[in-house]
């Protein structure tokens, strides 16, 4: 592969020359070659006629470096970067221009503040971004003219990004919901025909979304959420200390709701119940009901001692005493949860899933860095296993001590949707056991269902002419459908 590649690069300098700027990544992994090798490959593609290298790391087996995600800290690939700028500037390479080979930073410097350091301390010569332009295009110009604050920030989530792509759509973005539509909604949202009094409850992903967008069209929006301030779900999302994207995008959000305080259009109700008489007596036009999800519960013996994932999250006083912790479900939740609690707290977690695969439909990136960290902070992960009964200071749990069970850590599974046979599978077969776990305190990380209990008050009472169901309340999901949607109502009303 490697001589390919310089003869690749020879072959199209030699055909195109300089219409074509040439550039290579360097991506070292483990058991692969050696920092020596890779550097001198690096200069025998500068004789081949290669212009310019962005250095990061990784390959498919570890597809996490290459696509950073939320839980790998920004510039993580910055010391690589100066050592290669530091390489060149020792034997004395240039390039084909006789200049100092250019060395580009990558991953993760969506920050502006860092980026700016990357290259006043030498660690690369320029910068380039991927996922922050899909989250806001305007990146440069807003951090060129001092407007950090206003920049829309990626969470690395990578639902919308390469998830999309990988899966066979094409690249959006799970923040911003004009990213590849920009010629379905336009950059400057027209005023409505008619301006319409409008109430959007909940202040989660959609309801934002809707009420900033409504907002646009020129409406009167008030906006009702029972907790203290936007974000819904997202609050709790933030909270692992890996999780410093998402805390950088609910910190927008509320800076946003904040530049409207002075807006006469928009009210921000916080703490604030929206009930059927309160909504009756603001005679809307327009309800939307955004109310979001409540947790599922599972029909498990002994239930009622179990915390909900949720209230673990709102209220971690909870875990004064705990040393071992028992999760039921491997989904994002439940494995995000898992590692905060063994990474920050030194907690001893076992995680349970029912089906084969942990954190099944989710980035490959995304999941294979997450499992990774599970098993590097000592996680015990349980496939194929059902949590039957809890009792104080244990549970039972029925498992498939089959040797066909996949190993729960792998991190290349090719997890194929339901109706698409793998032809390299090999089929689980069953040898079930019961076990009894020990545990100070078991969570339920079981999923959501729709909490529509609100719209289907405001239907039966014909609240006002229009009513909207919207985002988790209609139907739980990410937070790309929660930010489509509501910018897809609000643009509409």
């Amino acid at each position: 592969p490697i001589m390919y590649r310089i003869d690749l690069s020879l072959a199209l300098n030699a055909t195109y020359g300089d219409r074509m700027k040439s550039v290579k990544s360097l991506r070292k992994f483990k058991n692969e070659r050696s920092l020596a090798e890779s550097l001198d490959y690096m200069k025998n593609l500068v004789k081949a006629g290669v212009d310019m290298f962005d250095v990061d790391l990784g390959c498919y087996d570890n597809w996490w470096l290459p696509h950073p995600p939320t839980s790998m800290k920004p510039g993580l690939f910055l010391e690589a970067a100066r050592l290669v700028k530091e390489y060149f500037a020792k034997e004395e390479i240039l390039s084909n221009k006789g200049i100092p080979v250019p060395v580009v930073g990558v991953g993760k410097l969506g920050y502006p503040d860092l980026a700016e350091r990357a290259i006043a301390d030498e660690f690369c010569d320029m910068v380039m971004l991927g996922r922050p332009l899909l989250a806001d295009p305007e990146w440069p110009k807003k951090a060129y003219a001092g407007r950090v604050a206003d920049i829309r920030p990626c969470i690395g989530c990578q639902e919308a990004c390469i998830n999309e792509f990988v899966e066979g759509g094409h690249p959006m973005c799970a923040v911003n919901p004009r990213t590849s539509f920009e010629s379905v909604y336009p950059a400057d949202i027209p005023k409505a025909e008619i301006r319409k009094k409008i109430a959007v409850i909940g202040a989660g992903p959609a309801g934002f979304e809707c009420a900033m967008a409504a907002l646009s069209r020129g409406h009167e929006v008030h906006l009702f959420d029972q907790e203290e301030s936007v974000g819904g779900q997202v609050r709790l999302a933030a909270l692992p200390a890996f999780k410093r994207d998402v805390r950088n995008y609910l910190e927008w959000m509320e800076r946003k709701v904040e530049e409207e305080a002075e807006n006469p259009d928009f009210n921000f109700y916080p703490g604030t119940e929206a009930t059927l008489r309160l909504l009756e007596a603001g005679h809307f036009d327009t309800v939307v009901c955004a109310s979001g999800s409540r947790e599922a519960a599972p029909a498990i013996e002994g239930l009622e001692e179990a915390l909900p994932v949720r209230k673990l999250l709102s209220d971690l006083s909870s875990l004064e005493e705990v040393k071992t912790v028992i999760i039921a479900g491997g989904g994002l939740v439940g494995c995000e949860t898992a590692f905060m609690l063994a990474s920050e707290y030194g907690l001893e977690v076992t995680v349970l899933e029912m089906l084969p695969h942990f954190m099944a439909g989710i980035c490959t990136a995304n999941r294979g860095h997450l499992l990774h960290e599970l098993e590097k902070s000592g996680v015990k992960l349980m496939n194929c296993t059902s949590l039957e009964k809890i009792e104080e200071g244990k549970a039972t749990v029925r498992t498939n001590k089959s040797a066909t069970v996949p190993d729960p850590y792998n991190r290349w599974a090719p997890i194929l949707p339901d109706n698409v046979p793998n032809p390299l599978g090999k089929p689980i077969r069953e040898e079930w056991e019961t076990l009894e776990l020990e545990a100070d305190l078991v969570i339920l990380a079981t999923g959501s269902r729709p909490d529509d209990y609100l719209y289907n008050i405001l239907l039966d009472a014909y609240v006002a002419p229009e009513i909207h169901l919207l985002g988790d309340a209609g139907y739980p999901a990410m937070i790309t459908q929660a930010v489509r949607a509501g910018y897809r109502t609000g643009i509409s009303l």
